[in-house]
Formats: structure tokens, C-alpha cells, sequence
């Protein structure tokens, strides 16, 4: 009996080394971290919160490094916020989609707009600005953080600025800025 004892003893101490010793997913790690300049929520809920279909997986770079990826497709909000208050301005409304809509597209819904000329063209602008943007609504977004070696902090690696659509920098709120990252994390914060 003393010997089954220390046996289950040395097992139930062995299982919780074991466990103590597991930290979590590279996931975890990441969605439950904070980033320099966003202290005010996690990456998980902040990212979650701004994308629709989130997606979050583990990959492994050709160096070794851990690699956690976020994709997602962008809400219409967070683009809207991206792109700032110029997009009230009718002749930035209809050049933005004639950049994201093809010729034939943007022909199309012009027709369809303008109601034969009865429509005002300020109005068939907005109209055309958000099929743009329900156009690039469905494109998926993706991050990319690298966790360091020791599981203990991670870095954001990779911004995939393309999927925002043409001409955001142009458009957005200061349009001599150079499209950096941070614009992009400002919108999803």
C-alpha cells in the first residue's frame, strides 16, 4: 500500500512539472499580449473586434522563428477610420473608386447610380465610394508577430499593406504622409 502510495505521489509531482513547465500557444502568447503604443487592450480583442472571419495560426520561418499569423477581412468601420475624414469630399470619393473599381465595374454602377442624370452626382459619388469599399471589405487581411526564442514577448513582422486597397495613403488624413504601419494599427486600436 505505502509503495502504490509513493507511486501515485512521484506521478501526480511528475504531471505537475509537467504542466508547469507549458506556457500556452505561441497564440496565447500574442492574443493575450499588448503592443508598444497600444496599451489599452490586448491584440486578441483588439484584432478580433476589427475583423471579420479571424483567423489565427502558428508557422515556423525559414529560420526557425515563431511565427504567429493573424488573417482576417477587413470591416468596413475600420477602413473608414483608416482612410479619415477626406472621404466626405465627393471628387476624393469618386477618384478612390475609380481606383478600386475596374472600368467596366465602376461604368456599370455609374449607370446604375445616376438614374439617368435625376441622381446628383455628389450622391452617385458616395454610392460608387461604398462599393468601393465593400469591395475591398473582402479582402483578407494579414499581421504577422515573431515570439521571441524564451516565449516571452513577440514583435509585430509583417503588415500586409495591399490589402487595404489602392491610394489609401493618398486619401488618408494627411495626404502628404508616407503609408506606415502604425496607420493602419491606429484604425484597428
Amino acid at each position: 500500500m505505502n509503495t502504490i502510495y509513493k507511486r501515485t505521489a512521484l506521478l501526480l509531482a511528475l504531471s505537475a512539472m509537467i504542466l508547469a513547465g507549458c506556457t500556452g500557444s505561441d497564440i496565447d502568447i500574442v492574443k493575450e499580449g499588448v503592443m508598444g503604443g497600444y496599451q489599452t487592450t490586448t491584440v486578441g480583442a483588439a484584432f478580433d473586434a476589427s475583423f471579420d472571419n479571424p483567423q489565427w495560426s502558428e508557422i515556423q520561418g525559414e529560420k526557425g522563428e515563431r511565427v504567429v499569423e493573424f488573417t482576417g477581412k477587413i470591416r468596413k468601420e475600420v477602413l473608414l477610420d483608416l482612410l479619415g475624414n477626406v472621404v466626405n469630399e465627393p471628387h476624393i470619393q469618386d477618384s478612390y473608386a475609380k481606383a478600386v473599381l475596374s472600368e467596366p465595374e465602376y461604368q456599370q454602377f455609374y449607370e446604375g447610380a445616376s438614374g439617368e442624370g435625376a441622381t446628383p452626382k455628389n450622391e452617385v459619388y458616395n454610392i460608387l465610394f461604398n462599393i468601393a469599399l465593400d469591395k475591398i471589405c473582402q479582402n483578407e487581411a494579414a499581421f504577422q508577430w515573431i515570439v521571441t526564442p524564451d516565449g516571452k514577448s513577440f514583435s509585430l513582422s509583417y503588415v500586409d499593406n495591399d490589402a487595404w486597397g489602392p491610394f489609401v495613403a493618398r486619401y488618408g488624413a494627411d495626404k502628404n504622409y508616407i503609408y506606415k504601419d502604425e496607420h493602419i494599427l491606429n484604425a484597428v486600436y
